[in-house]
C-alpha cells in the first residue's frame, strides 16, 4: 500500500449491522477495494451497512455507480446501505446512478433473485 491508497476500515463481520469508513482519495483501485468490502458484508448477511465517507478527500467518477450497485444488492437481500458524509456532488451523482440502474432490465429491487455478484468479473458496476 502506498501513501495515496485510501484507508477502508470496517467493523468485524460478526453482526448484522456494519460500519465501513473511508479516509483518503478513492481512485479506481480504491473503489474496487470498497466494492469488495461492501460485497463481503452483503455475503455475510448484513442487514444495515453504514458507509461513512466524511474522511474521503476525493473520488473517481465510478464511485456513484459502485455505490448504486451496492445499494441495490443490499436491498435485494433485505438490507440497506446508509451513506453519510458524502458531498453534494457525490449525492447528485449517486441519485443519477441509482435512477439509471433501476431503468435497466433485471436490476429491480423487487426481484432479488436477479441480483447477483460474481467476484470473478472485474467489471462489475
Amino acid at each position: 500500500m502506498n501513501i495515496t491508497d485510501p484507508e477502508i476500515m470496517s467493523t468485524p463481520r460478526i453482526r448484522a449491522y456494519a460500519t465501513v469508513s473511508v479516509c483518503g482519495r478513492l481512485d479506481k483501485c480504491g473503489i474496487a477495494r470498497l466494492r469488495t468490502e461492501l460485497a463481503g458484508w452483503r455475503a455475510a448477511g448484513a442487514i444495515d451497512v453504514h458507509l461513512d465517507l466524511s474522511g474521503m478527500l476525493d473520488h473517481d467518477p465510478g464511485l456513484a455507480r459502485t455505490l448504486a450497485w451496492a445499494q441495490t444488492q443490499l436491498h435485494g437481500n433485505g438490507g440497506n446501505l446508509l451513506i453519510t458524509g458524502a458531498n453534494e456532488q457525490l449525492c447528485a451523482e449517486l441519485h443519477d446512478a441509482v435512477t439509471e440502474l433501476h431503468t435497466q432490465p433485471g436490476w429491480h429491487d423487487q426481484w432479488p433473485g436477479t441480483l447477483t455478484y460474481r467476484p470473478e468479473t472485474a467489471d462489475q458496476p
